[in-house]
């Protein structure tokens, strides 16, 4: 029976409370308590509040400081009416449990002047009502809490008597759908357990040794329903196992699992184990590893065949091949044939890259459909604002050009792929070219701004004008059809642009249509991944990005810029890293002058891509280096490179 405000080793009786609590955790709001005064606990902290007819529930379970592992429950209420000048309160009482010793703590509340929060008091200054209270009554008041919470009042009496459990009152009156559910509340986060297993909450950060289950037995943690990066293992005490792991692409990172119990392989492909230390788990797909290997400990991992990898003094795995810890990208896993594609422009130029053996057009590019000033006019119009009737006409002859130029393209081709670029106007370049100046433009910074996707985006009427004639002149006819969206600046943005070509494409007769996307900058190779999971194809265009990261300028043609620095090639690795590891059979180019010159080529057939784009008059050599060269010695290069800089 309750007979005092501190009721110890009633097992029962705080087990209740906790059941009490698990009633309403799943309601309970951080914001109520600006309708509900709010419950201050020791250290300053609120209570998640439920504001029910009557009154309101509150409650919190964690820990009384932060250097105590017993766990607590706290569950209160405030029963009566709220009113606009104030409360008219029945009474507000406040239960609290340690799970430690079993403790319960039993007390009236007593709300501050201001009526904004409430806190506990066992006999406050302007009233002995609760010291004068038989034992009898405060169990009545105890009971009624309880009722109040949504016990039924013969089973908390009957746990009160020792003839009743607290599970048994909890499954009385607990709904089907949280009979099995357990709610834990740690640092501010919820977590809910069906049964043994969590099915939602952040366990980022959680220390699995420390952690207050709400349950005896082993926890299980579903990766694809809680979040699970950065938790800590330590000695897992509780045997802490996790499911569902490839599922969750942030499942493992920074996490130490020599000690985690995972039953199923570890697919590196599928998450991301950067600063993952592997305790003997099996561990797949390393060469399509979402992180790069020298990021991660696998010096105790195995394969699929059970077998330990050979790693050396740096952490990294061993290969049969060779293999750069910069990057996943150089170890070409798939064994690809990197093709040799041309960039045209017109007919005379794909006809020469086809007699010259190429495998295909890599770049059409369209912005050079504008080969006289005035048709540079018209562009510049469209891009400025444009009257409708100025715009109407603008549009007719820039289609009528985009036509011809695809049907030139086609013409001298057979059969071999080509890819359309669509519009990338860089219109200073075509005012210095053109002699042409801003003077007679609305608003000139913001016309020069306009690039790429940029261009396509905030002028659709030119992407609808290009798109709609590129379909137009390929309708029904017997090809592929490949278009690239230029200066990529976000995933989102070209994500917008490939779903409205795919509403224009509805209405024409097309044997097949790819949407691919350029990485010409350091910050979209970052987000390869994210660009990956929406383009059919990905083309690396090295002039632009060499540009952005070194700040060098294709203007000079000098030896420098013709030379893949450091810095850029590993941004054109982690844009490939990145791509193959979220789309590992994506198809990746690379265009740009660098592929005219040899020892870039050399470079670009280390890598795992599938096509180069270079001038048509260097298809050949590229051709015969790749067949001839690269298989003999490095002296051959180390040569080549000697007698280029002389030149």
């Amino acid at each position: 029976m309750l007979s005092q405000t501190e009721t110890k080793h009633n097992e029962q009786l705080s087990k209740l409370i906790e059941y009490g609590y698990d009633l309403h955790v799943k309601d309970m709001d951080w914001y109520g308590r600006y309708s509900i005064p709010n419950f201050e606990f020791y250290n300053g902290n609120s209570c998640p509040i439920k504001k029910v007819d009557g009154g309101g529930i509150f409650g919190m379970r964690g820990y009384p400081n932060h250097s105590e592992s017993r766990v607590f429950t706290t569950l209160g209420v405030t029963v009566g009416i709220q009113k606009q000048d104030g409360f008219d309160l029945d009474y507000a009482m406040m239960i609290q449990t340690d799970n430690g010793y079993r403790h319960v703590f039993f007390s009236p509340l007593k709300i501050s002047e201001d009526q904004k929060r409430w806190y506990p008091t066992l006999d406050y200054d302007d009233s002995n009502e609760w010291s004068s209270m038989t034992d009898e009554a405060k169990q009545q008041l105890f009971i009624k809490t309880m009722e109040f919470i949504g016990f039924k009042r013969e089973d908390v009496l009957a746990v009160l008597n020792g003839t009743l459990t607290a599970r048994e009152a909890y499954m009385n009156v607990a709904p089907e759908e949280i009979k099995n559910c357990q709610w834990v509340s740690k640092h501010r986060r919820m977590f809910i357990f069906d049964g043994n297993v969590a099915i939602e909450g952040n366990f980022s950060s959680v220390d699995m040794d420390h952690f207050p289950f709400p349950f005896e037995g082993q926890p299980i943690l579903d990766c694809s329903k809680v979040k699970t990066s950065c938790i800590y293992f330590e000695n897992n005490k509780r045997k802490v196992k996790l499911i569902n792991v490839n599922e969750n692409p942030e499942s493992i990172i920074y996490t130490n699992l020599k000690n985690a119990i995972i039953d199923e392989p570890i697919d590196l492909s599928l998450v991301d184990a950067k600063g993952t230390k592997f305790g003997h788990h099996t561990v797949i797909n390393l060469q399509c590893s979402k992180a790069k290997l020298d990021k991660i400990d696998l010096s105790l991992a195995v394969n699929e065949k059970g077998e330990k990898y050979v790693v050396n003094e740096k952490g990294t795995v061993q290969f049969d091949y060779d293999y750069n810890p910069k990057t996943i990208a150089s170890t070409k896993p798939n064994n690809r044939n990197m093709l040799i594609f041309a960039n045209a422009d017109n007919e005379k130029m794909a006809k020469d890259a086809f007699q010259n053996t190429a495998d295909g057009i890599g770049l059409v590019r369209t912005e050079h459909i504008f080969a006289e000033k005035t048709d540079v006019e018209k562009m510049v119009e469209l891009l400025d604002y444009p009257n409708d009737e100025v715009e109407k006409e603008n549009l007719k002859r820039i289609k009528e050009l985009q036509i011809k130029q695809v049907k030139d393209i086609i013409n001298a081709n057979s059969n071999n792929p080509v890819v359309f670029r669509l519009l990338d106007f860089k219109l200073k370049e075509y005012l210095r070219n053109y002699g042409l100046t801003f003077d007679n433009y609305y608003d000139a910074e913001y016309v020069e701004s306009l690039r790429g996707s940029a261009i396509l985006i905030n002028k659709k009427n030119i992407l609808y004008n290009q798109v709609e004639a590129i379909f137009e002149t390929l309708d029904g006819i017997d090809v592929d059809v490949n278009l690239l969206v230029p200066m990529v600046r976000t995933a989102d943005e070209f994500g917008w642009i490939k779903k409205e070509i795919l509403k224009l494409a509805e209405q024409y007769n097309l044997k097949s249509l790819k949407i691919g996307a350029m990485i010409e900058n350091a910050t979209i190779s970052n987000d390869a991944d994210e660009l990956a999971k929406k383009a059919d194809f990905i083309s690396i265009g090295t002039n632009d990005l060499t540009e952005s990261v070194t700040g060098l300028s294709r203007d000079t043609n000098s030896i420098e810029f013709q030379e893949l620095t450091d810095e850029v090639k590993l941004v054109i690795e982690e844009a490939i890293y990145r791509a193959r590891s979220i789309k590992p059979d994506i198809t990746i180019g690379i265009c740009g002058e660098h592929s005219n010159y040899i020892l870039n080529v050399q470079y670009f057939s280390s890598l795992d891509i599938d096509y180069i784009t270079c001038s048509p008059s260097f298809i050949r050599t590229n051709k015969d280096f790749l067949m001839n060269i690269l298989n003999q010695d490095d002296i051959m290069v180390k040569k080549l490179k000697s007698n280029d800089k002389n030149n």
